[in-house]
């Protein structure tokens, strides 16, 4: 993996950054998600594209109804 940067993408990847999350979109249009605790232990997930899109509409929802 690359060296993270606080945002935007991975140094070396196509990962988009934010914080200690990166989520790389891959050809199929899967994700992959990757969050860094600060003590360095990494976790990753993989998630289809209709799981994606699930994440993607209830995240903007919720965001939505806290505003």
């Amino acid at each position: 993996m690359g060296a993270r940067t606080d945002h935007g993408m991975d140094a070396g990847t196509d990962a988009v950054v934010c914080g200690p999350l990166a989520v790389t979109i891959m050809p199929d249009g899967s994700a992959v998600v990757r969050m860094t605790a600060s003590g360095g232990a990494t976790a990753v997930a993989s998630l289809t594209c209709a799981e994606l899109e699930t994440f993607e509409y209830e995240l903007r929802r919720r965001l939505d109804e806290s505003r």
